[in-house]
């Protein structure tokens, strides 16, 4: 059986718990707790969430928020340490979102879906595998599955919003925003990619909070509207937020293993726009690296080794050139870095396994648009 009490009454009852006991504990520990002093109820209404959400003072929101009804189900047996979506998402949803809790025990933890952390207001304790950080108002950590982690709040005026994402959810969502043309992208996929279970977050900082907060608004109001329209609005609006700090703030980005002065993202930021006419020693020497330690870094980053990497932009162009454009080939080779046509052609062949004159012909439509069939030639994940 379930039972339920806001999330305002709650954390004043953990509040003052932490006051009298300078105890941190657990959600669970103090459901309990409650439970056996008949402090919880068997129903609570859902609050009226139909209102002009925007125009809200954050008070008047924080109030709202405080309405909330959270749930617990005592003979429902969550492992601490693991926690799958069913615990944490409901069945006929994508998504939950919350409001951090003050004053509960860290407690690090992994789990089968994605997260999204936002600091709206002041600080929380980051925890993730051995590091212990402050993350501060304005940051954004993306959390990939099965990463060791968890997040503390000390002060009640700090406001932590927390969106747990379906992986097959997160995948369609935020891998579709990025652009295969885009090296930032290759390695956000690469850095976020579940398939080889390795922790890992990607960390954002936004100078600009009050877009990113008015879309949390929407979606913790979509994730607490019981309609059949709920789910994708808020889908809707957690890919708006993913595609602000994408179009916006990717320059900000840092992950797990960033050391400070070595971040690939500078240096796939450079060969992408250089990648005409480039070179692993001027690299190497551009960013005082030796060319072993670029090789491996570009290889940890995207999963292609560097001349993989350069020969994939090369022919992604090609392809636009060659559909977009009546070009000649030997000035689709100058564009894109090639001395001839012929040296083009060969590479162009061993890539796709065609001649460039052959693909144009089989794939360019009379009206300048793309035949669908290259939709899934072209996917990012086909590239090699």
């Amino acid at each position: 059986m379930s039972y339920f009490i806001t999330l305002g009454d709650f954390q004043k009852e953990l509040t003052d718990f932490y006051k009298r006991t300078n105890i941190t504990i657990q959600f669970p520990q103090l459901m309990q707790m409650l439970n056996d002093k008949d402090m919880l109820l068997d129903h609570l209404p859902t609050p009226d969430y139909a209102m002009d959400i925007d125009t809200l003072s954050y008070e008047d929101f924080d109030n709202l928020v405080n309405l909330t009804p959270l749930e617990w189900d005592h003979a429902l047996d969550i492992p601490e340490a693991v926690v799958e979506e069913h615990h944490m998402i409901p069945n006929e949803r994508d998504f939950f979102i919350f409001r951090q809790l003050c004053y509960t025990r860290p407690e690090l933890h992994t789990h089968d879906y994605f997260e999204i952390d936002f600091v709206e207001r002041g600080e929380v304790t980051f925890y993730f595998e051995e590091q212990t950080m402050k993350m501060h108002a304005g940051e954004i950590f993306i959390i990939a599955p099965h990463s060791r982690h968890d997040i503390s709040v000390t002060d009640e005026n700090t406001r932590h919003y927390c969106i747990s994402v379906r992986s097959s959810t997160f995948n369609a969502v935020f891998f579709s925003i990025l652009s295969s043309q885009d090296l930032m992208a290759e390695f956000f996929r690469n850095t976020l990619s579940g398939e080889t279970n390795k922790p890992n977050y990607l960390k954002f900082y936004v100078d600009k909070t009050q877009p990113f907060s008015r879309l949390i608004r929407h979606i913790f109001v979509e994730c607490h509207t019981p309609d059949i329209y709920a789910n994708n609005s808020g889908i809707s609006y957690i890919y708006l937020f993913l595609s602000q700090i994408l179009r916006y703030y990717s320059q900000t980005a840092m992950h797990y293993s960033y050391i400070e002065g070595s971040s690939p993202l500078l240096v796939l930021q450079y060969i992408q726009s250089n990648y005409r006419n480039i070179s692993l020693e001027f690299l190497s020497e551009f960013f005082h690296y030796s060319e072993s330690y670029l090789c491996k870094m570009i290889h940890q980053s995207t999963g292609k080794t560097y001349t993989q990497l350069v020969r994939q932009i090369r022919m992604r162009h090609a392809v636009d050139y060659l559909l977009k454009t009546d070009m000649k080939l030997a000035d689709i080779a100058e564009l894109i870095g090639y001395n001839s046509a012929d040296h083009f052609s060969r590479v162009f062949r061993a890539y796709f396994e065609m001649s460039p004159q052959t693909f144009r012909k089989a794939y360019q439509k009379t009206d300048g648009g793309i035949v669908p069939a290259l939709e899934e030639l072209l996917s990012p994940y086909s590239f090699s």
